[in-house]
């Protein structure tokens, strides 16, 4: 029976993950390894990977083990990074030796809870947007009329999705919580994904990317969606803007006291709609630091009751999935 019912959050989980993978060694039903995977990544470095399927469940595991590794301070470790499926290891040679390095971590391996059991530290963090500014519309027309014609973007993601109208758009990005699971490409980017597979939504991809993309822009790529910090080259479809900053190196608001970067790896994100009124009132405070962001720091992620979760909303999903027009989860 637990057999059964692990097997069919692992199909709901399947979708809530990157597309791409290069190789399948994990074990269901939520892909993980058997034992970690402890991979040379050059002279100073060291990957500890758990995992090929890119999805929330694994992202726990790699976040719970760098975690235990922060607590046990093991001499010679610099920094530790983070990702989807791994955790990348920054460390001094001189001080320990790549297989001390890994005998330590294989005993820290062997402390971590099973995956269901598993309780993280979460934060949730508010991040206001304004949907179908002028902004990322103007990104879109230089787009078109520089490169090659597209769509409105939010009509590409709305039909993409089979969604109604930008009402509905609006709707799926902003009642889901996101997870972040993954900070990369360039400073303050997170990849967050929703927690409720009820409102993924997709979109394809530019081809070829932009040149530019407004700071701020929400964008709707494959399963995931990102906020671009900087203005910078982008492909993901732009549905809307932030006027908060996601990466500050001066770091003058206290939000940014702990870090450059607003979110990190286990954070929560959840989007809400303003108008342009707003956004404007929101972007002058940001530029006078007076700001105050929406953080709870104090709540906590149980993989457990998430479970739990999948299963009793595994129908509805099944039947969004039906009508979506990307149905089976292909890379687009």
């Amino acid at each position: 029976m637990e057999g059964t019912r692990l097997s069919s959050q692992a199909g709901v989980l399947e979708r809530l993950r990157t597309p791409y993978v290069s190789y399948k060694r994990g074990k269901p039903p939520f892909g993980e390894y058997e034992e970690a995977r402890y991979l040379p990544s050059g002279d100073r470095y060291l990957l500890v990977e758990f995992g090929d399927r890119l999805n929330i469940i694994i992202n726990c595991k790699a976040l719970a083990f760098d975690q235990e590794i922060k607590k046990s301070k093991i001499p010679g470790i610099l920094e530790t990074c983070v990702g989807q499926l791994a955790v990348l290891i920054y460390y001094d040679d001189f001080i320990v030796s790549f297989g001390e390095l890994v005998a330590r971590l294989k005993e820290i391996e062997k402390r971590i809870s099973m995956i269901e059991q598993m309780v993280l530290a979460s934060r949730l963090i508010e991040i206001p947007v304004l949907f179908h500014d002028r902004w990322t519309i103007e990104a879109a027309n230089d787009y078109s009329a520089k490169m090659k014609p597209v769509d409105d973007n939010c009509d590409t993601v709305i039909k993409y999705n089979a969604l109604k109208d930008l009402k509905e758009l609006i709707e799926y990005t902003t009642t889901p919580q996101h997870w972040v699971a993954n900070m990369g490409w360039m400073p303050g980017n997170a990849n967050a994904f929703p927690l409720d597979p009820r409102y993924e939504i997709r979109a394809p991809k530019y081809n070829p990317s932009r040149t530019w993309t407004p700071q701020g822009t929400l964008g709707v790529g494959t399963a995931d969606k990102v906020i671009y910090p900087l203005r910078s080259p982008g492909g993901y479809q732009m549905i809307g803007r932030t006027p908060v900053k996601m990466y500050d190196p001066e770091q003058r608001n206290p939000s940014f006291k702990r870090s450059i970067q607003l979110a990190m790896v286990g954070d929560r994100i959840r989007f809400y709609p303003i108008t342009e009124e707003e956004y404007l009132e929101i972007e002058k405070e940001v530029h006078e630091g007076s700001y105050r962001y929406r953080i709870s720091s104090y709540e906590l992620f149980s993989v457990k009751k998430y479970l739990e979760f999948l299963e009793d909303v595994k129908e509805e999903s099944r039947r969004e999935l039906e009508r979506r027009p990307w149905a089976g989860g292909h890379h687009v």
